[in-house]
């Protein structure tokens, strides 16, 4: 996603755009205390 104007200031002293690339990884091998966490998260609890 994109942070307008919240990057390094240019010559003429402007704010550059910061572009964030997020990638998550989920492990494939969960404790049941951790899928119920996740589960929670997904759920918006």
């Amino acid at each position: 996603f994109r942070l307008a104007g919240q990057g390094h200031r240019d010559r003429r002293g402007r704010r550059g755009d910061v572009i964030v690339t997020l990638k998550v990884e989920i492990p494939r091998r969960l404790t049941p205390a951790q899928r119920r966490l996740l589960e929670q998260a997904r759920d918006g609890r």
